[in-house]
């Protein structure tokens, strides 16, 4: 997982919401929401 949240965070400026990274950071997301944000990556 360390190498898909240096992933995720270097997108923060992108597509990604700072309330769905802080949501995946808290682990509130559900499995397919983290599939699809890190699949992103």
């Amino acid at each position: 997982m360390q190498d898909d949240l240096k992933d995720i965070l270097s997108d923060a400026g992108g597509t990604t919401s700072q309330d769905q990274l802080l949501k995946y950071l808290k682990d509130e997301l559900a499995q397919a929401e983290k599939h699809d944000l890190e699949k992103k990556q």
